[in-house]
C-alpha cells in the first residue's frame, strides 16, 4: 500500500512537472512569434491603458533591451538573444542610446543607456573603454543635488528644468554597480534610499514615466545582487511588500512584485497562481502600459513585455 502511495505521488508530481513545461512553452513560443529577425521586439502606443486603440511608433530600442535584461538566464533561445545583442550594437552612439534608432526624434537619455548598455556589458558585447566612457557622461549628467537626471544633453538647456525619475535613477545605478563605480553616484544613491525610506514611490505623481510603485520596486531591486546595494536597501525593500500588496493588479505589476519578493527570498504562491490565470489561449499575457510618455497620456507597452515579466516571474528554473 505505502509503495502505491508513493507510485501514486510521484505520478501527480510527473504530471504538474508536463503541465508546468506545457504553460512555460507556450509563453516562449509566443515570444518565438512575436520576435523580428530586423527589429526584435517593439511596443506600441495609445491613450488609453486598456491600448484598445493603438498606433505603431518608430522602431525603438527599449522593448528588445528590457526583455532581454529580464530573461538573460532564461531559455528563451540563444538566436534570440544573439539578435538582440547585435541589434543594440548597431545602434548605440559610442555607447549612447535613445528610446529611438533615429536620434533625431528624442536625444541621448540616462535610462535607455543605462539599460541597454548593462545588456551588452553583460553579453560581453562592447568594449570595456566605450562603455566606461558612456557611463561618465551618465554619470556626470546631473542637478544641482548631483542626482542624475534623464536627457543628454540636459533637457534643463531646452525647457529650463531637469527630469529626474526614481526608476530612471535606480537603472543607473545598477550600471554603476556593475562597473563598479558606485561611489560616482552617491547622491542618486542618496536620493532613491529616502525615496524607499519616505514610502514616495506610492504617489504617482512623483514619477514622470513609470507610474506603478510595483516597477519601482522591482528595477530598484536590480541591485539586490550587489552586497552593498543589498546591505543598505534590502530592510527598507522589504517593508515595501506589505504596503503594495493589493487587489486589481494588471499582469505586469503582479509579475514585477513576484520578481521582487522572489528576490527578498518572500514566498508568492498565491500571487502567481494569480498570474498564470491571466494567461491567454496564444501564451501571452495582455498588453498593459509599462510607461508613459512624460505628462502625457500617451502609453507604451507590449504583450512580448509583459509574457517576458511573467515568465520571469513563474519560471523557477
Amino acid at each position: 500500500m505505502k509503495v502505491k502511495e508513493k507510485e501514486s505521488g510521484t505520478l501527480i508530481e510527473l504530471l504538474n512537472m508536463h503541465k508546468e513545461q506545457n504553460f512555460l512553452d507556450t509563453a516562449y513560443k509566443f515570444l518565438r512569434k512575436e520576435f523580428d529577425l530586423i527589429d526584435c521586439y517593439q511596443s506600441c502606443i495609445s491613450r488609453e491603458k486598456n491600448f484598445a486603440k493603438r498606433l505603431e511608433i518608430p522602431i525603438e530600442i527599449f522593448s528588445s533591451a528590457l526583455i532581454l535584461s529580464t530573461l538573460k538566464d532564461s531559455k528563451l533561445e540563444p538566436e534570440i538573444k544573439k539578435h538582440i545583442v547585435l541589434f543594440l550594437q548597431k545602434h548605440h552612439q559610442q555607447g549612447l542610446f535613445s528610446y529611438f534608432t533615429d536620434k533625431s526624434i528624442l536625444p541621448n537619455d540616462t535610462d535607455d543607456t543605462s539599460l541597454a548598455l548593462s545588456v551588452l556589458i553583460e553579453h560581453n558585447a562592447i568594449s570595456l573603454d566605450v562603455a566606461h566612457a558612456a557611463a561618465s557622461k551618465v554619470f556626470e549628467n546631473v542637478t544641482e543635488e548631483g542626482i542624475v537626471h534623464v536627457y543628454l544633453p540636459p533637457r534643463k538647456q531646452r525647457e529650463d528644468y531637469f527630469r529626474v525619475d526614481a526608476v530612471v535613477c535606480a537603472n543607473v545605478v545598477y550600471l554603476a554597480y556593475l562597473l563598479k563605480r558606485q561611489e560616482e553616484v552617491l547622491p542618486t544613491i542618496d536620493y532613491l534610499l529616502n525615496f524607499v525610506k519616505s514610502h514616495s514611490y506610492l504617489q504617482s505623481d512623483k514619477f514622470i514615466y513609470y507610474k506603478s510603485p510595483q516597477a519601482f520596486l522591482y528595477f530598484l531591486s536590480n541591485s539586490l545582487r550587489f552586497k552593498q546595494f543589498s546591505h543598505i536597501f534590502q530592510q527598507y525593500l522589504k517593508e515595501g511588500i506589505s504596503i503594495t500588496q493589493k487587489k486589481g493588479y494588471s499582469p505586469l505589476d503582479l509579475a514585477f512584485e513576484i520578481i521582487f519578493c522572489q528576490r527578498l527570498g518572500i514566498e508568492c504562491h498565491y500571487a502567481k497562481q494569480q498570474l498564470k490565470a491571466m494567461q491567454k489561449k496564444d501564451g501571452s499575457w495582455k498588453i498593459c502600459p509599462i510607461y508613459k510618455f512624460g505628462r502625457s497620456n500617451v502609453f507604451f507597452g507590449s504583450s512580448a513585455i509583459v509574457t517576458a515579466f511573467a515568465i520571469r516571474a513563474l519560471d523557477d528554473n
